[in-house]
Order: C-alpha cells, then structure tokens, then sequence
C-alpha cells in the first residue's frame, strides 16, 4: 500500500512539474533564455560572493597560524 501511495504522489508532481514546465515556456516564449540568462548570472555573482568571503576566511586564519620569526 505505501508503494502505491508513493508512486501516486510522484506521478501528482511529475504532472505538476510538466504544468509548471509548460507555462513557463508558454507564457515567456523567447524570453525564457533570459530568464536563464539572469538565473545563471546571480547565481555566479551569488556563489562568486561566498567564495571570496571563505577565501577572506581562510587568508585571515592561515596568517594567524604562521610562525613569527
């Protein structure tokens, strides 16, 4: 019985997922490429962003650990 409920919830969400699909290609049209052109580049910026803040991190961590002659 729970196989047959789960293979029920995710035939519900597999249709949900393919709707959802659907009107984002319908209702953006061409302009769907720069919805992900703009979902790609905040991404990078976003991830650019926490890369240098653990790298600032790091740096500041590696510098109080080193020896003093």
């Amino acid at each position: 019985m729970e196989r047959l409920l789960d293979r029920g919830a995710l035939l519900i969400v597999a249709l949900i997922c393919a709707f959802l699909s659907w009107c984002f290609w319908h209702f953006l049209g061409q302009n769907a490429f720069d919805v992900f052109a703009l979902i790609f580049m905040f991404s990078l910026l976003s991830e650019n962003y926490f890369l240098k803040k653990e790298l600032k991190k790091y740096r500041e961590s590696k510098h109080k650990k080193a020896p003093e002659n």
